[in-house]
């Protein structure tokens, strides 16, 4: 089968999944029975979907530094190349265990306030209980860093925010904003910077399959954001992340114009 009829079945698929996602998000936001879900259960299957996606898309994720990532809820803040982040974020934190005994880690994602209107992501915005950001109310955005943090540490998540604030165009790490590490100070949360290599274009159809590597770097302890520089926190943070960066190979073609 080639890569067009792959990709024709694979979006038929996908239609049917995100028209699914919507409804069960729905439902939960509705009947207000999120708590009748374990947030496990929730996270496993929203897992399942983005393993999907990536696959149709031949896209397949290698991850390094696992055994880096605390028992207990941290900050995670990668570099931001492509829609397909989020998924590959997911992916990348599935349990390592043969056995499946331990439970894949789960993440909660802060995202700006305009992806609420991305109807093929939406439904599993809702089930995973995404955050959204305001950038043009300072004091509602840091009510709103607050409130997900909080929830992230009171369900022992992983709180993920791409700190470039919106995706990079050439695939280079670009400029890290500071907001977040109040909330890691604040909630005294471990920071894990993330390296992602190879995505950039990852929805991209002229090529079979795609590697994507996902690299967590060894945990900052929560005492380096308490009482720090965040602006300068931040730039050692983004530092750490582009000692791992690998440059994109070849011509860049991006089709896929969804800000995440």
């Amino acid at each position: 089968m080639n890569v067009k009829t792959k990709l024709f079945f694979g979006a038929l698929g996908l239609s049917i999944s995100n028209s699914r996602a919507r409804t069960k998000a729905r439902k939960i936001k509705k009947n207000k029975v999120v708590d009748r879900f374990p947030d496990q259960e929730l996270n496993d299957w929203v897992l399942k979907k983005a393993k999907k996606i990536l696959k149709i898309f031949g896209v397949t994720v290698k991850v390094e530094g696992y055994d880096n990532l605390p028992k207990k809820s941290a900050l995670l803040i990668p570099n931001h190349t492509s829609s397909f982040d989020p998924a590959i974020i997911l992916a990348s934190l599935e349990t390592q265990d043969p056995s499946k005994k331990k439970p894949s880690k789960m993440p909660m994602f802060l995202a700006k306030e305009e992806a609420k209107k991305h109807k093929r992501t939406i439904g599993y915005q809702t089930i995973i209980n995404t955050h959204y950001l305001s950038r043009i109310n300072p004091r509602k955005s840091l009510k709103q860093i607050d409130e997900f943090f909080k929830e992230a540490k009171e369900k022992n998540k992983y709180a993920v925010v791409f700190a470039e604030g919106t995706r990079s165009k050439n695939g280079e790490v670009q400029q890290f904003k500071s907001g977040a590490l109040r909330g890691a100070s604040k909630f005294f949360l471990p920071i894990i910077p993330v390296t992602i290599n190879n995505a950039i274009d990852a929805r991209e159809t002229s090529r079979e399959k795609r590697e994507v590597t996902v690299i967590f770097h060894k945990p900052m302890k929560p005492m380096m954001a308490i009482g720090a520089n965040k602006k300068q926190l931040a730039e050692k943070i983004r530092k750490i992340v582009e000692s791992k960066w690998v440059a994109p190979q070849g011509k860049i073609t991006i089709k896929d114009k969804n800000e995440v």
